[in-house]
């Protein structure tokens, strides 16, 4: 199952792209397998950009900030952010919305819908903006 890009922005100079399987492969977690099993997909998505910048942080200068992100297993179902956790969420947004998409994603089902939709891929990309972090 493919998963739509991610473009993260507020890391490095320029933004740059994740999927599902750059991620998995940091983390070890695949959250695509469970995201009609989440209270809120757009959380443990985040999250789990988050966990994989927080791993990288302990070897690159670019994630540094990132390293009191302790949280791990993000794409487990019933993973809940910690309170270090939701004070990088709190950074991320204030308003419960942590990914855009130039369309409309409201809803929890129209989230899930979009992330696991091919033609959301590239071009029409999720979007994570790091910078206030």
């Amino acid at each position: 199952m493919s998963s739509a890009t991610i473009r993260i922005k507020g890391i490095k100079s320029k933004p740059f792209e994740l999927d599902n399987k750059k991620i998995e492969k940091i983390t070890g977690g695949n959250f695509q397998a469970y995201l009609n099993h989440y209270s809120n997909p757009q959380v443990h998505v985040v999250c789990c950009v988050l966990e994989m910048c927080s791993i990288k942080g302990a070897k690159s200068d670019e994630y540094k900030k990132f390293v009191d992100f302790t949280d791990r297993k993000c794409s487990d179902p019933s993973y809940k952010p910690s309170q270090a956790g939701k004070i990088y969420l709190d950074q991320i947004s204030n308003n419960g919305m942590y990914l855009t998409n130039k369309n409309p994603i409201e809803t929890k089902e129209m989230f899930v819908a979009k992330i696991q939709d091919p033609k959301f891929n590239k071009g029409n990309s999720f979007e994570i903006d790091m910078s206030r972090i």
